[in-house]
């Protein structure tokens, strides 16, 4: 059981800092550089559904805060049943 945790637990950390990155780079660099599309290719998948069921606001996207609570919430829940 203590493995499983351990692997949820890094794929979850592996996530949050990709998305940490897509978050950051979405300020900074072109929606056409690649990196930022490859990641693009990894998060929207998580993004989408959470766009789906937030209302619209404007400009801003709040979608990958909500992401970053629910995998913060996923990871507690995690370390809370494994001890």
């Amino acid at each position: 059981m203590e493995i499983f945790a351990a692997i949820a637990l890094i794929v979850i950390n592996t996530i949050e800092i990709i998305l940490l990155v897509y978050v950051l780079m979405s300020w900074f660099v072109s929606p056409y550089h690649p990196l930022r599309q490859g990641l693009g290719r990894i998060i929207e998948p998580f993004l989408a559904p959470i766009r789906n069921i937030m209302p619209q606001t404007g400009m801003m996207d709040f979608s990958p805060i909500v992401l970053f609570i629910i995998l913060y919430i996923l990871s507690s829940l995690i370390q809370s049943l494994v001890g």
